[in-house]
């Protein structure tokens, strides 16, 4: 009786050490994406910013936005996920890649008057872009001489196919989200979800790994503790 119980009590203690083993290497394995995913989308942010700032330089020397043209294809061609960048001033514009848009006004566009009511940088929430159908933010930033508006450049961001993925690596059930300092979702593991307030609720049986960027973004992952 006393083998037995001895027996039954160690097959316990393996099955808990085991459990144990399990959590911790999910735990690790979150902690760790949420790592590259905090890095990755402060790297992109820096990025976006360094072009709009460059491009604004290259706007102040030239004028001109027909002389730009070369400037930010350039840079859409060498960027990657950076699906549209372009400058305006009123509804005179130049866009990369260029679209066939008969009755576009800039002037009338969100990217547009946030940049100039905010004297400078504007960062939207995310939306379903109708040319790529893919996730994106706008970020713009107005450009002044003085007091005079040279004019407002504006760029659209995708988000690189697999930045949000586990890669194989997770064997259990998770989502990810990204929520803007709106409090809308900027990223979600279920793309309806994009756009949509933020919710807190977590399901039961359901755990919760966060972490903030320095530009406003919370990133969470929320994942079944046991599978």
């Amino acid at each position: 009786m006393k083998k037995t119980l001895y027996l039954l009590g160690s097959i316990i203690l393996i099955l808990c050490c085991i459990s144990c083993e399990d959590t911790n290497d999910k735990e690790t394995l979150v902690d760790d994406h949420l790592s590259h995913l905090l890095t990755s989308l402060e790297t992109i942010y820096q990025d976006d910013e360094q072009i709009l700032k460059m491009t604004s330089e290259q706007l102040k020397v030239h004028g001109s936005l027909q002389e730009l043209q070369t400037n930010i294809q350039t840079y859409v061609e060498t960027t990657d996920n950076l699906d549209f960048l372009f400058i305006a001033k009123d509804d005179d514009y130049i866009i990369y890649p260029e679209l066939e848009e008969e009755y576009y006004t800039p002037s009338d566009m969100p990217w547009y008057r946030q940049a100039i009511i905010n004297n400078g940088l504007y960062m939207s929430p995310t939306y379903i872009d109708f040319y790529t159908n893919q996730a994106v933010y706008t970020m713009s930033l107005a450009v002044y001489d003085g007091q005079d508006l040279l004019g407002v450049i504006g760029l659209d961001r995708s988000f690189p196919p697999d930045l949000f993925d586990f890669k194989d690596q997770a064997d259990f059930d998770y989502e990810i989200c990204v929520i803007s300092h709106s409090n809308t979702y900027v990223y979600h593991t279920e793309p309806h979800n994009i756009g949509e307030k933020a919710s807190e609720s977590i399901a039961d049986g359901w755990e919760s790994k966060s972490a903030q960027t320095d530009f406003g973004w919370s990133i969470e992952i929320r994942y079944k503790k046991d599978n």
